[in-house]
């Protein structure tokens, strides 16, 4: 398991740079601590790269709504393709170190992840 880095994107723009998956280890922590993370990922792999970022809490008893879930995000990248998703609750995904918990299954020889924040 690895820890990627955040990289900031301001109005002047930035380099976005993606970093190879931990596909040894199958899991990578992404920092959320803003819970404004949005994550990029390019599939590079000849066949497809589904990410599953868990939700740490997943019901929850709101006042005015009653009982609330809270599913894990899916992410399916079809071979050659890329995807980006986020924001992410904090309240709901980060763990106790205020990270993303990210898993990798399917095809992630040749997968990248960019984590990035708009500052």
């Amino acid at each position: 398991m690895s820890q990627l880095v955040l990289q900031e994107i301001d109005e002047d723009g930035a380099a976005m740079t993606l970093t190879a998956v931990d596909d040894a280890g199958g899991s990578d922590l992404a920092p959320n601590q803003g819970g404004d993370t949005i994550l990029h990922f390019q599939n590079d792999s000849a066949g497809a790269s589904i990410i599953t970022i868990s939700a740490q809490v997943t019901e929850k008893v709101d006042s005015s709504l009653g009982k609330v879930s809270k599913a894990d995000v899916v992410i399916n990248v079809p071979a050659g393709e890329t995807r980006t998703a986020g924001f992410f609750a904090k309240r709901a995904f980060n763990n106790a170190s205020g990270n993303l918990v990210l898993t990798y299954s399917g095809d992630e020889t040749a997968l990248s992840v960019g984590v990035f924040k708009i500052k």
